[in-house]
């Protein structure tokens, strides 16, 4: 309904509109890091671990043969600090690497048996306060959210994208039937790098 509503208008909003809008995402992005991400990852790790570097556990733990460039690509970081991170998590005893057999440039980075108890602790404790949260709401009209947003972001991309790829930072929720990827016609980083391992 919503993104029937965003496509049939050809009219641009007017300023006030647009600010509006722009502030309700600022502020839905805020409350979901805090308390969707934040909040359950303090009650299953306290001060241990920091989000990116669950959302880099939860990379690996999509693939495990990505190489730094790969893992910087994905956070938005430079190699040097994608390397810091994974150190980290290497000392924490959350990663182990080793050398890949194939190239000796890359590292094969698995998650241990720690880090994957924390991730799986984590999604229980994030889906609790989703399904708490979002208990009032039809799984129907999330479904119209979500398509709405995808062409909030699309209609965005269509205006910034310059035919480099452009990597979208799903962060910890990859999609495996991502509308928004079908309709922007191209691979998301995250994919075509799983599918050449």
């Amino acid at each position: 309904m919503f993104a029937q509503r965003m496509q049939g208008s050809r009219q641009a909003p007017v300023s006030g509109t647009m600010n509006d809008l722009m502030g309700s995402v600022h502020a839905f992005a805020a409350l979901v890091g805090e308390a969707i991400e934040k909040g359950p990852l303090r009650e299953v790790a306290g001060s241990r671990v920091t989000f990116p570097q669950l959302t880099l556990l939860t990379v690996l733990a999509q693939n495990s043969r990505w190489k730094i460039t790969d893992v910087a690509h994905v956070l938005g970081v430079s190699n040097a600090a994608a390397s810091k991170a994974v150190d980290r998590l290497v000392r924490r005893g959350l990663l182990r690497r080793r050398e890949a057999v194939s190239d000796r440039r890359a590292a094969e980075l698995s998650l241990t048996r720690q880090s994957r108890r924390l991730l799986k602790a984590f999604a229980a404790a994030k889906n609790r306060q989703l399904k708490h949260t979002l208990r009032y709401f039809r799984p129907q009209a999330l479904r119209e959210v979500a398509k709405g947003l995808d062409q909030l972001s699309i209609a965005i991309l269509g205006d910034v994208h310059n035919g480099t790829h452009l990597c979208l930072r799903c962060s910890i929720y990859p999609r495996q039937r991502c509308q928004l990827r079908s309709l922007v016609g191209k691979n998301c980083f995250y994919h075509e790098t799983a599918n050449q391992h």
